[in-house]
């Protein structure tokens, strides 16, 4: 199997960054992916935790010596972010690499194929950016690693989606609920447009991987 099997697999399109948006893709949330593709992937992703880890000390230390409001917010702020960056590099390093895709956990549930076919999932899904894409090349990878890779995938968003909530714990001590609530919200449904596109391809590469008799 080829290039094109593997950019339907991992959702990646022809060009290495869409630059369409189809009428029924959610353009807010292709732009954040854009922002992702651009300065999160790899190596990216490091340097950006680093950077917003020394923004938050700066606005932290000037906090404590000014106490201004404006000042504690963006402290908050910038340690939330900085939060849900940190974090995904965590969970992802974390993560076992090898998992059991007959698992009932990574089957595919009857109201699924209704769910992705309502929002669509079929028209945006190879819009989205793949975090390492050579995990997902059938040309270096066997079908079944392949599969292993996407179940990885999975569960690595869906722990930070959990994870996502966690900030929430915050407003009892900090107050400024909506900096939580709105940073929570959207990264939790960021994570969840990848799971999606996971439990959308996985089903259909199993058929193969079973049809071609293990």
């Amino acid at each position: 199997m080829g290039v094109a099997h593997t950019r339907l697999y991992c959702g990646a399109s022809g060009s290495p960054l869409p630059t369409i948006v189809d009428d029924n893709f959610i353009a807010p949330l292709y732009f954040l992916v854009r922002f992702w593709y651009y300065c999160v992937m790899k190596r990216k992703l490091i340097a950006l935790t680093v950077i917003l880890l020394i923004i938050n000390i700066i606005f932290a230390f000037l906090t404590a010596v000014y106490h201004t409001d404006w000042l504690l917010s963006v402290t908050i702020t910038t340690g939330t972010i900085l939060y849900h960056f940190a974090m995904r590099l965590i969970v992802g390093f974390s993560v076992p690499e090898k998992w059991n895709p007959n698992s009932p956990w990574f089957r595919q549930k009857p109201f699924e194929k209704r769910l992705y076919k309502k929002i669509g999932v079929k028209k945006w899904k190879n819009k989205l950016p793949t975090f390492d894409p050579d995990s997902f090349d059938l040309e270096k990878h066997s079908l079944y690693e392949v599969i292993e890779t996407m179940c990885k995938s999975e569960v690595v968003h869906e722990v930070i989606m959990v994870l996502s909530f966690v900030p929430l714990f915050f407003i009892i001590f900090a107050g400024t609920p909506a900096v939580f609530i709105i940073t929570s919200v959207i990264a939790a449904m960021f994570d969840g447009v990848f799971v999606v596109m996971q439990r959308y391809n996985r089903p259909r590469l199993m058929k193969i991987y079973n049809r071609i008799g293990k």
